[in-house]
């Protein structure tokens, strides 16, 4: 069901990226447990946020400044973000396309993010529990 609401640049050779990390936390009600408080608190924002939630397998897109592909690798997830240039004057050609291809995924969830903050669909506090 994921694949079938992803953006189209997602859909082929990019099936597995279920979360990318960006600075965007949306702000929910507070849980009156304990624990789950415990669960949502965002100490970047101070408050209690909404958590993508992921599985084995999945792929989480980062930039370059989120150093997380060793606890992604203990919960059996993969860490996909643009290559470094380190001590090389230039990418060779397949560093290139991949760095390219990342860089047009992220334009388009950056749009996304763009339009959910300019049309402020998330205005306060979400419920905490939604009925289903």
């Amino acid at each position: 069901m994921v694949i079938e609401y992803m953006p189209q640049p997602f859909r082929f050779g990019n099936k597995y990226i279920r979360i990318i990390v960006d600075c965007i936390e949306f702000p929910v009600q507070k849980p009156s447990s304990p624990m789950e408080q415990q669960l949502t608190f965002s100490r970047y924002k101070n408050t209690n946020t909404l958590k993508g939630m992921i599985e084995p397998n999945d792929v989480v897109m980062a930039d370059k400044g989120f150093f997380i592909a060793e606890e992604l690798k203990s919960i059996g997830c993969k860490l996909q973000c643009p290559k470094f240039l380190k001590d090389k004057v230039q990418f060779d050609v397949s560093e290139m396309v991949i760095n390219s291809q990342l860089s047009n995924m992220r334009i388009t969830v950056e749009r996304a993010i763009s339009r959910v903050m300019q049309y402020k669909y998330f205005e306060g506090a979400l419920p905490y529990k939604c009925p289903m």
